[in-house]
């Protein structure tokens, strides 16, 4: 018996974790577009072997066809310098068919796009995640007292919802680690004190002192509990070489699931958390407040690493508890590529699900459904 083909293209994807475009002029060189496809940090070796990247490829051959052109880096480049960025924007979204963006404002500086100026150039609905640690810095610049910092990080914290933010965010997995501590208000008050010492003030420091790392994540999930239970993202796994990985691992979330002031606040482990995915999904299964990301455009993983990652997570957490994301930023393209990996990588895992018994068709539909939209939906309220 022929099995019936499973076509998500009809399914309009939430992207809940992704970043502002920057508003760039063109053209893109090809050494400025191989720095927008990798995550390391030395400009020689991006030019050298992103070329090599199984990703990049994919992607101009991907590019090739919805410009009509050879899947060439030169002729991408020199078709895309033909659209102005609102047009190329236009190209790629339509087919995309990307529904929201829940948009992490703290990438970048002021060459990156507003959420006002995405939500023109897009024509998606776009909405704010909340960078904790870009916050406790730029406050830190603008007072070295304890107090005054204190106060001013809760009052930028009150009423969330009333403010427009739909979810917090967390890079301690870059700084210092997710093994994050309680620590009180004289711990606190002792390392920013550390912190404020070489600055002059003004000065906006990189934040990478665990303790108060760890207090304002501590600060920033208790107003998320007592705002009803506003939910925070955790960058976990793979990221750019400031990220020590071992320190990645969502393992070390375990208190703060094990915390029962926190149980209302959803918490979202982005990227797959690869490589520890199973890891993840083992989370997502055993803890009501756990959330599996799936970002299919960044980090930049190939169609086989992608469909394994989803095969794990779905062999172990229940659909509900898996979401979409493409991490894309500054160019428009890694929204659009996410959302053709997003669909053509499910459809593949949930087809392989169905061929042996596990799921049936109208099951399967369901599931990336929930994935690509239901379940962004819920956990981040959006109404």
């Amino acid at each position: 018996m022929q099995q019936q083909a499973l076509d998500l293209s009809a399914i309009p994807v939430i992207d809940n974790h992704c970043h502002a475009y920057i508003n760039y002029e063109q053209p893109l060189d090809a050494r400025q577009y191989r720095r927008l496809f990798s995550e390391a940090n030395s400009a020689a070796f991006t030019y050298e072997h992103v070329p090599q990247a199984s990703y990049y490829r994919w992607a101009l051959k991907e590019l090739g066809r919805i410009l009509d052109c050879a899947a060439t880096e030169d002729a991408v480049l020199a078709k895309r310098a033909s659209f102005s960025l609102p047009e190329f924007t236009a190209l790629l979204l339509g087919e995309a068919q990307i529904e929201a963006m829940l948009i992490d404002t703290g990438l970048g500086g002021p060459e990156f796009l507003s959420l006002d100026a995405m939500r023109s150039l897009t024509g998606c609905r776009i909405e704010w995640v909340l960078r904790l640690e870009v916050l406790a810095q730029h406050l830190i610049a603008e007072t070295h007292d304890f107090a005054t910092f204190q106060a001013r990080y809760l009052e930028e914290l009150r009423d969330l919802p009333g403010r427009g933010i739909v979810s917090l965010k967390s890079i301690a997995a870059y700084r210092t680690g997710l093994d994050i501590q309680p620590v009180t208000d004289d711990q606190a008050a002792t390392a920013f004190a550390e912190v404020c010492e070489d600055l002059t003030l003004g000065q906006r420091p990189r934040l990478v002192h665990k303790v108060l790392i760890d207090y304002i994540v501590h600060l920033g999930m208790a107003q998320a509990a007592a705002q009803g239970g506003i939910p925070i993202q955790f960058h976990t796994g793979y990221g750019d070489p400031d990220t020590d990985l071992r320190l990645g691992n969502p393992l070390h979330l375990r208190p703060l699931f094990e915390d029962s002031a926190l149980e209302n606040v959803p918490i979202v482990m982005l990227h797959e958390s690869y490589p520890f995915t199973r890891e993840a999904a083992f989370l997502a299964t055993v803890y009501p407040n756990a959330y599996l990301d799936i970002s299919y455009s960044v980090p930049f993983l190939d169609y086989h690493e992608l469909l394994a990652c989803t095969h794990q997570a779905l062999g172990v957490a229940p659909w509900s508890k898996v979401l979409y994301s493409s991490d894309g930023f500054s160019i428009p393209e890694h929204g659009w590529l996410g959302a053709i990996h997003g669909r053509r990588v499910l459809a593949d895992a949930l087809r392989s699900m169905i061929e042996v018994g596990v799921l049936d068709h109208d099951e399967a539909l369901t599931a990336a459904t929930a994935i690509l939209n239901e379940n962004s939906r819920r956990v981040y309220r959006l109404r």
